[in-house]
């Protein structure tokens, strides 16, 4: 055990008188020759009720140990800054020091403000006095705690030009057996001094409250299934953040029989009509499977009569037409009608927008009537295999992709309506699907993408047959400020993406059998309730560790959050709410160390 040394000095005689040792040990066990159990503190210093309080206060470990504290001094030997070591003796019961060391000088005097330990400074002429003790040869202790402002300037200088000895801040401090050291303690300082000085005590971490992990779990999995994160859209932008990080780490293949052609004339109108009926008769010449227009044919034109007989003409030759449409009920024109009888399907055009980007799109929508509404997508995927590949059940639909896993899509109500999509109405049913964004490029390279007006004007038809034979063929309009969704491919920023090359990569995505999903709420509580035992038992540890590695801990328990949510992403495709996650770390630990405080 290390003892603990206060120096006495005479100040009318101007003498030191010696040395007075506290040392920690069993009443079984006495340190050895000339120790004594510390008795009668009281009538020879002024603050020993409070420096008793002080090692409750810095080291409560302290009271909860077995060994008492022996004295050795000279029966006449009184001393008048005992408080210190006496401070440092009682926490050393609980406590072992930092470094290797016999014994330790200290003086000053405990008090304690408000509710806090505090070091006092001593007589300066008695200070001086055991300064001169400690720095003479006969003694071999290495080590001085003193309070600050008890080495005055002039004798500061005089120490540093003459002694070989370091005066430290605590700040400064690292310990040395090689030169005698002064360590000056601010008043403030005595909880900062034990953490220099002495090891932190381990114990085991107490358990967790069982009602603060059940009120956190509850309050979270409320929450989650609420999703009550949304009203916020914090869902959301981490669905976002997860997408755009794993896009980066997964490698993504394009089908090859998907062409875009793009209509880049700002001067489109519905009188195009006759001219997309030229294009219909030379995509169906060139052997095209399936021609998909992503553009809405509610108004009459003077060309409808051609468009509409393109159209049937196309489907006698094996190639189907699919149209867009923005509304599905009331009356409409002769015309239109044709056109919808003609046509081997047609579908709505709406896409998903949150926070103004595109990750989902609505594959099925089912009225309150209980009519069923196909996407474009989805319709050019029936017609592209000839069957229905969709299986409506009361709380989802399942996609059935040929040679593909099946899907399970969720339904979810639609909480208002668009007018940007008026055949999605407030109160529908919508089965959302996660789009599998395209790298960057890759709908825009030549050999995928191709110009309207070049191929009605000059194409040949071996080049047509050569390009669209056996493909399905999306024609789109591609004018800046005109159908344009913002999007996230991979880590860059898309603020102009296209209506017909979002339903490329719609399509691509259903074709490709890829299903992005969120993981079952039943597991994503049983993650909730994994954290939030987790952070409970993170805050259970306070009084074996730092503040600051509890913090890093937290934080590194953040991080495996997310970490965790991304490798989903990227090995499975499954999307976890990590907002809850967090939220049950969170607030498991700040409810269990409320509830630590005032069972304290």
């Amino acid at each position: 055990m290390t003892y603990f040394v206060y120096p006495n000095a005479n100040i009318k005689s101007k003498q030191f008188e010696g040395l007075g040792i506290f040392e920690a040990s069993s009443l079984d066990k006495e340190p050895s020759t000339g120790y004594k159990i510390a008795n009668n503190l009281q009538g020879r210093t002024v603050r020993f009720t409070e420096t008793r309080h002080s090692a409750v206060i810095l080291a409560p470990d302290s009271a909860e140990t077995g060994l008492i504290i022996y004295e050795k001094k000279e029966d006449n030997f009184i001393g008048d800054s005992l408080d210190l070591a006496y401070l440092l003796a009682l926490i050393s019961r609980s406590r072992k020091l930092r470094f290797k060391t016999d014994g330790i000088w200290s003086t000053g005097q405990i008090d304690i403000k408000g509710t806090r330990p505090y070091l006092k400074a001593v007589d300066f002429e008695g200070f001086d006095i055991k300064l001169d003790g400690f720095l003479s040869e006969k003694t071999n202790e290495k080590l001085f705690i003193v309070p600050e402002g008890n080495i005055q300037h002039k004798r500061r200088e005089e120490l540093i030009k003459t002694k070989d000895v370091r005066i430290l801040t605590l700040n400064q401090f690292k310990y040395s057996d090689q030169k005698k050291t002064i360590l000056e303690v601010q008043g403030d300082q005595l909880d900062l001094l034990v953490k220099k000085i002495f090891k932190p005590k381990l114990s085991l971490p107490s358990l967790p409250d069982p009602k603060t992990i059940l009120l956190v779990i509850f309050a979270v999995s409320l929450l989650f299934w609420t999703q009550a994160f949304e009203f916020i859209y914090l869902d959301s932008k981490i669905e976002r953040l997860t997408i755009s990080l794993g896009d980066v780490f997964i490698e993504k293949n394009f089908r090859n029989d998907i062409a875009l052609i793009a209509i880049e004339d700002e001067n489109f109108d519905i009188n195009w009509r006759g001219r997309h009926a030229m294009l219909i008769a030379k995509l169906c010449e060139a052997g095209a499977r399936i021609i998909a227009f992503d553009m809405y044919f509610e108004d009459t034109s003077d060309f409808d009569e051609d468009f509409v007989g393109s159209v049937k003409q196309a489907k006698k030759h094996g190639t189907d037409v699919i149209i867009g449409v923005s509304q599905f009920l009331g009356k409409k024109p002769e015309e239109i009608k044709k056109l919808e009888e003609a046509v081997s399907g047609y579908g709505t055009l709406c896409i998903s927008e949150t926070l103004l980007y595109s990750i989902k799109a609505p594959l099925l929508v089912i009225k309150e009537n209980g009519d069923h509404l196909d996407s474009l997508s989805l319709i050019i995927a029936k017609t592209f295999y000839s069957q229905d590949i969709v299986e409506v059940k009361e709380k989802g639909s399942i996609l059935k992709i040929p040679d593909k896993p099946i899907m399970e899509i969720s339904l979810s109500e639609v909480e208002f309506s668009r007018d940007s999509c008026p055949s999605i109405r407030e109160g529908d049913q919508v089965a959302n699907i996660f789009i599998d964004l395209s790298p960057v490029g890759v709908l825009k390279s030549p050999e995928r993408r191709f110009v309207y007006s070049e191929i009605i004007s000059s194409w040949s038809d071996s080049r047509l047959r050569q390009q669209f034979e056996g493909k399905i063929v999306l024609v789109g309009v591609q004018v800046p400020k005109r159908d344009c969704l913002s999007v996230r491919r991979g880590l860059e920023n898309e603020k102009c993406a296209f209506g017909m090359e979002l339903h490329a990569d719609i399509l691509n995505t259903i074709l490709s059998g890829i299903h992005t999903h969120v993981l079952l709420k039943w597991k994503q509580i049983a993650f909730i309730f994994v954290f939030t035992v987790s952070g409970a038992f993170l805050a259970c540890i306070r009084n074996m560790t730092s503040r600051s590695f509890r913090i890093s801990l937290l934080l590194l328990n953040l991080t495996f959050i997310f970490e965790a949510s991304l490798y989903s992403y990227i090995q499975y495709r499954v999307l976890l709410n990590t907002a809850y996650y967090a939220a049950a770390l969170i607030f498991a630990y700040i409810g269990e160390r409320l509830s630590s405080d005032k069972k304290t």
